[in-house]
């Protein structure tokens, strides 16, 4: 089975993808393919790589290398990187969530300095998508090396000593 990429949009780099036994000539003729459509025919093999697999998951990111004559696909770093800014967003919201409770449980015990300290931190939770910038990134995988540690801490377990 192959993969075939092609402009669903004529005339934009908009991309969409079928797997299938078929040829190109025939998906034009049955109108999956529209005419006028630039392709490319892919073999992913089953134990593709994290990008290969990431292409099939975020074809919405994709571009053809060459609108008018494609030999790859690639990832349009600009849409991958508003994406993980989205994706970053969402993940803040819930710390920030945290963070608020925190902070009213530090307030009620008269603890300044921890209240700023959690000031602090919700701070860089919300730099994060200034902070982190994925558009000059090289591929969708060097992406995932890139993940903001603010989003990992525990901060219940981080401010449990002071709050008890």
């Amino acid at each position: 089975m192959k993969t075939i990429f092609f402009n669903n949009l004529v005339g934009t780099n908009k991309l969409s993808f079928t797997n299938t036994n078929k040829t190109v000539e025939h998906l034009r003729e049955v109108g999956v393919i529209p005419e006028g459509a630039a392709t490319l025919v892919v073999d992913f093999p089953p134990d593709s790589d994290v990008e290969m697999r990431a292409a099939l998951a975020h074809v919405d990111k994709l571009v053809f290398d060459d609108p008018l004559n494609p030999t790859a696909v690639v990832f349009d770093m600009e849409l991958v990187d508003l994406w993980w800014k989205e994706v970053y967003r969402a993940a803040r919201a819930q710390k920030l969530l945290e963070l608020d409770s925190l902070q009213v449980r530090a307030m009620a015990k008269g603890l300044t300095s921890l209240v700023a300290q959690m000031e602090a931190d919700k701070q860089l939770l919300r730099d994060i998508p200034v902070r982190i910038d994925h558009s000059n990134d090289a591929s969708f995988q060097s992406t995932l090396n890139k993940n903001p540690e603010e989003l990992f801490v525990d901060y219940d377990e981080k401010y449990r000593p002071v709050l008890l």
